[in-house]
């Protein structure tokens, strides 16, 4: 009788214009939230996992975004023209501007640059090339967006339930970055069934999941040993 060969695989996660009677006049549009490193949450109109700036617009009036441009250098505000088939931004509302996956059939919301990882700041300019509004972004976190903490407001955090799109004032931000959790058997290729253990560290929870989905408070199932046999292929991601 042949031997069962089983694999486990161990995923470890850790101012604009605004067209009013035929007339434009500045308005307080902002740069409202931002994920560089979309690993594998939000996907893009061109159904890959592009990274994403979001703008929102607090007044009581919508704002075109035609023609308008984005950058990441205070040299060239003109670098990446946003088009003219962009549309608006309504009263109180969001737009999403995706990155890394350009391709201009899918979406007019594709611009073709990419977020740094690194850092680094995102300018938007109007039709005219003037600066409208800017924001200066930390290295960033995978699975984690930097975001103000209320809509429009001036103070930013980070966060691991990004809301592209939606608003911020439901979501956890951070006081502090747990480590990544602790496996004592690194994944591979097995024949027989074994145990493996995960470390919870004291006052952390430990969440995983089996079917590829990202851990959260809310998603997966919660481990109080740290212990689990596996006598079949499967596919664990952990978080605390």
């Amino acid at each position: 009788m042949n031997p069962k060969r089983v694999l486990i695989i161990l995923l470890i996660s850790f101012s604009l214009v605004n067209h009013t009677q035929g007339q434009q006049h500045l308005s307080t549009i902002v740069i409202n939230e931002l994920q560089a490193a979309n690993i594998d949450m939000f996907v893009d109109p061109s159904f890959n996992y592009g990274s994403w700036v979001e703008l929102y617009n607090p007044s009581e009036q919508d704002v075109t975004l035609n023609g308008w441009y984005i950058s990441d250098t205070p040299e060239n505000l003109r670098l990446y023209p946003l088009g003219y088939q962009i549309g608006i931004i309504k009263a109180k509302s969001y737009k999403v501007l995706w990155f890394d996956h350009y391709n201009h059939q899918y979406s007019p919301t594709q611009i073709d640059s990419k977020l740094d990882a690194d850092g680094g700041t995102i300018y938007i300019s109007n039709n005219k090339g003037e600066l409208i509004c800017s924001q200066t972004y930390p290295e960033s976190i995978s699975r984690t967006s930097f975001a103000r903490t209320t809509d429009g407001g001036e103070t930013w955090g980070l966060t691991s339930l990004p809301t592209p799109g939606k608003s911020n004032q439901e979501s956890p931000f951070v006081i502090e970055r747990l480590a990544p959790p602790i496996v004592d058997n690194d994944g591979g290729l097995f024949t027989s069934s074994f145990t493996f253990n995960v470390t919870i560290p004291e006052g952390t929870t430990l969440r995983y999941t089996t079917d590829g989905t990202t851990p959260t408070e809310k998603n997966g199932t919660v481990s109080t040993s740290g212990q689990f046999i596996v006598n079949m292929t499967r596919i664990f991601r952990f978080r605390l």
